[in-house]
């Protein structure tokens, strides 16, 4: 395939990330029913990046666009290629894990709360948190980040960075984008035992 993808910006506008190449070059290059690689995507859209052609195949392996298996190295487009996210908009996913933090920062998450009802405050009429929450619950947890006890959920006031929330990565770690690091356990002297 030799198709070179040209975008031209009008003044002010900001280019395209990688990702946004590679969505609008396999949108231009590939039909419904077609096959590709990713070497040929790559080329195409000249990102040479490895990095942003695997996350984007995992993307679209996720979404369903697209079938196919790494060994191979040869992928079919099965569903045309959706539209991506503005740039810096905040996935759904993020934002629940946002309204999670948002909560466990305040009285109630100092003081200790309960799953239920933590997902219930973190709610809002357009964002509805359902079982997937747990997930990052449970590594705020294994981190170090909450304790859980008696009184349910509780921050640990060391953990209390900032107000970004941690983000879960496909490692199921907790990074704090506040201090820019994995989450680790701290213990302070007061929450040792005697």
């Amino acid at each position: 395939m030799a198709i070179k993808l040209e975008i031209s910006l009008a003044k002010g506008e900001t280019a395209p990330s990688a990702l946004e190449l590679l969505a609008r070059t396999l949108a231009s290059m590939v039909e419904v029913g077609e096959r590709f690689t990713i070497g040929e995507l790559r080329r195409a859209a000249q990102v040479h990046y490895l990095g942003a052609g695997r996350s984007f195949i995992r993307f679209l392996l996720a979404e369903g666009v697209i079938e196919g298996q790494a060994r191979s190295g040869r992928y079919l487009l099965v569903k045309p290629v959706p539209e991506l996210p503005p740039k810096g908009a905040q996935p759904l996913a993020d934002q629940g894990q946002q309204q999670v933090w948002n909560v466990l920062r305040g009285s109630s998450g100092r003081n200790g709360i309960g799953r239920s009802e933590l997902r219930l405050l973190a709610s809002t009429q357009s964002l509805k948190l359902d079982d997937s929450i747990e997930n990052y619950l449970s590594a705020l947890v294994r981190a170090g980040v909450l304790r859980e006890d008696e009184r349910g959920l509780r921050l640990l006031p060391a953990h209390n960075t900032g107000p970004l929330a941690p983000r879960l990565y496909e490692a199921l770690v907790p990074v704090d984008p506040n201090r820019r690091a994995v989450c680790v356990s701290i213990v302070q002297a007061d929450e040792v035992a005697p």
